[in-house]
């Protein structure tokens, strides 16, 4: 087993790891705290400590409610620093974080949350949160929370969540790393202490004592292609590396490219009067070639049949079937039942969604539609649709947390906050408010699976792909997972 520089540790250190405290100055360094007993702080037993190294680009921050979902570096460094009121396994499983427990009122308009008051106070949990909440719909983390109407911490033991709308996936929402608590100093609330932290690494030790201790060394690499070649030189276990570099990292470390929690697909804008015709829509869908439009995009993507990643608790194989069968002659023969095709216009919002519009557009021309491409500033994408400038636009979600909670309900709802094609469906909300009413897991996610194709049989959507993983792993350490968020699960180090 390869041990970093500080593998080999005082026994000390790992007391200091398990019991001493982060604190801020004033100029905002986090530092040790001092609250070591002396005689154990100087025992010089050395004691071996597992230590998994990982490569990264150092991010322009470490807090969970700063971090962009797509952003792998950012999305390791904050989990393993902060924690938040629930935690999602690699393996699906919702587990306890910050909070030992969580219930509901039977009208579901409730939540209470018992904390363990050894890691964290309610009010500490408060002004977290509602500094996430402030940030609004800007972010997929605001949308998920926009159903909160306020928090609140009943003692110090206890926070209450009072909703807007019921949402029984709530707990599996907070599992999410932006929702991770993180202190008004900043100062880490998860189970691992930084021992050292410097511009070249960060040193990370578990709350763990005797043979279950554990490290994790972060090296900051200046460029994406360092992070690789950190780990083809023995000098790191694993690497986020870059997207051109991750098919032969993959192959060379013998590892499956993982979907991440990240989709991307053009939308149909179903209020405009092109798309009036169900006939039009499954028109676009068959005239447009998706392996040939993954192709083109940059870096690897994996294949994608709706708006869930499937690595997403709750996932269950659903998706759009024939409905997204490339197939030109049946696009013809629609186009023909409603006497042609109308134009449309397709909308991008950066250079590396121009080459993936452009092959749709050739696709489309291909059956008889008028197509053109379209840049639109990225905060101009939502005026441009609602204007009906462009009728198909890219577009994507990151999901905050790791369950289709954070998904459906907030993309196909009526009041999801993030329903960009404008799907309006009774029955589909119908299915959507009976599932946020559903506290069992199972369940809950029939429903929002149900809702899922109510909006995939409408034909509004062109799925294109998951994100995938960029995490890559020596073999050797088998016990360390992915996450759908991108964060890191360690279960085990040799």
């Amino acid at each position: 087993m390869r041990l970093s520089r500080l593998g080999s540790i005082l026994v000390g250190a790992v007391f200091l790891a398990s019991c001493s405290s982060v604190r801020s100055t004033d100029d905002g360094a986090r530092v040790l705290g001092e609250d070591v007993p002396p005689a154990l702080a100087f025992d010089d037993t050395p004691v071996e400590v597992p230590t998994l190294r990982v490569a990264l680009v150092r991010p322009a921050s470490f807090l969970p409610n700063e971090l962009s979902i797509s952003d792998q570096d950012a999305v390791i460094v904050a989990d393993l620093l902060y924690d938040g009121l629930t935690e999602a396994t690699a393996s699906g499983e919702l587990v306890p974080g910050l909070a030992t427990s969580w219930s509901v009122t039977d009208d579901g308009y409730a939540w209470t949350f018992v904390l363990d008051t050894e890691r964290i106070h309610a009010g500490e949990v408060v002004a977290s949160l509602d500094r996430l909440r402030a940030q609004g719909t800007t972010s997929p983390a605001g949308v998920a929370l926009a159903d909160v109407a306020f928090i609140e911490a009943v003692d110090e033991a206890t926070v209450r969540m009072v909703m807007e709308n019921p949402n029984a996936g709530l707990p599996w929402i907070l599992s999410g790393v932006s929702y991770s608590v993180a202190l008004d100093s900043d100062a880490p609330t998860g189970r691992f202490s930084v021992i050292e932290n410097d511009d070249d690494s960060m040193l990370l030790a578990s709350g763990l004592d005797g043979p279950d201790a554990l490290q994790v060394e972060l090296l900051w690499m200046s460029e994406r292609e360092d992070t690789l070649a950190a780990l083809d030189g023995g000098d790191a276990d694993a690497a986020v590396v870059g997207a051109g570099e991750l098919v032969d990292a993959v192959g060379e470390y013998a590892a499956a490219m993982q979907a991440r929690s990240i989709v991307r697909y053009f939308g149909l804008d179903l209020r405009a009067p092109v798309f009036a015709d169900a006939r039009v829509r499954a028109a676009v869908l068959a005239a447009i070639d998706r392996d040939a439009v993954r192709a083109v995009l940059g870096g690897p993507v994996l294949p994608l049949d709706g708006m869930v990643a499937p690595t997403l608790a709750g996932f269950a194989g659903e998706g759009c079937g024939s409905g997204c069968l490339y197939d030109p002659e049946r696009a013809r023969a629609l186009l023909a039942e409603v006497g042609g095709a109308p134009a449309v216009t397709i909308g991008y919002t950066d250079a590396t969604q121009l080459p993936v519009a452009q092959a749709m557009a050739e696709q489309l021309a291909a059956v008889g539609f008028t197509a053109g491409v379209l840049e639109v500033a990225p905060d101009g994408l939502a005026s441009a649709v609602e204007s009906g400038t462009v009728q198909v636009f890219a577009y994507g979600w990151a999901a905050p947390a790791g369950s289709i909670d954070a998904v459906i309900p907030p993309m196909l709802g009526a009041v999801g906050g993030a329903n960009a094609i404008g799907f309006v469906s009774e029955p589909v909300d119908a299915a959507i408010a009976r599932a946020r009413l559903i506290v069992d897991d199972e369940e809950r996610w029939t429903a929002l699976r149900e809702a899922h194709q109510g909006a995939l049989d409408a034909a509004g959507l062109i799925p294109i792909g998951s994100a995938p993983s960029r995490f890559v792993i020596d073999p050797e350490f088998a016990g360390v997972v992915v996450r759908a968020d991108g964060s890191i699960e360690i279960r085990d180090l040799p």
